[in-house]
């Protein structure tokens, strides 16, 4: 299996959609699922995978820093 993790703008959904064929047709099995449910969850935050990174270390601050109510 082959994960496949473009950006979440018109390009990355280009780049994906022929990754997959090119992937299928060489015999890999391509996933991208994982970019789906990123994608379903971050649109409206960030279109561009290199700054997934500093999404999630921002949330990790953020969630450090409020009071957690149980």
């Amino acid at each position: 299996d082959v994960i496949i993790l473009t950006d979440w703008d018109e390009r990355g959904e280009e780049v994906a959609r022929r990754l997959s064929l090119y992937l299928e047709a060489d015999g890999a099995r391509p996933d991208n699922t994982i970019r789906g449910t990123l994608g379903g969850l971050l649109k409206k935050e960030i279109v561009e995978v290199e700054n997934l990174y500093g999404y999630v270390e921002n949330l990790k601050e953020v969630c450090s820093t409020k009071p957690q109510h149980y």
